[in-house]
């Protein structure tokens, strides 16, 4: 015999609609991808920069919509500068923000042959 979890007997047919996502923002190099692997387990999904490739922020519901999990999100550090935008459309959504150091996404970004393109940091005013 087997035996669903108290979630997905709740919810055989998907999210609920009124379950908000929840949305990780971090700099790029930040372990948004290792995140995303880690958060997507059982009855959860969580995209890796979901964003890429919506021309709006109905396309992106669209792909948070598309898979039939109890929880879905997704760890994106594309967010960031639409932030005010996916607030407003889910003020409700659970939101992580990680924090590094962005002279340590510089180097990361530079030991993987890219270029942070001399943006001037904070603290170097």
């Amino acid at each position: 015999m087997e035996f669903m979890s108290q979630k997905q007997s709740r919810n055989s047919g998907g999210r609920d609609p009124s379950e908000q996502p929840f949305f990780i923002v971090a700099l790029p190099r930040s372990g948004t991808a290792w995140l995303a692997n880690f958060l997507t387990y059982g009855d959860s999904f969580c995209f890796h920069e979901a964003l890429f490739g919506c021309d709006s922020l109905d396309a992106y519901d669209a792909v948070l919509n598309s898979v039939d999990t109890f929880s879905v999100g997704n760890a994106d550090t594309g967010a960031i500068h639409l932030f005010p935008a996916i607030y407003k459309r889910f003020p409700a959504a659970r939101y992580v923000f990680i924090a590094r150091d962005p002279h340590d996404v510089a180097d990361s970004l530079s030991r993987i042959g890219l270029n942070a393109g001399g943006v001037p940091m904070m603290n170097d005013y």
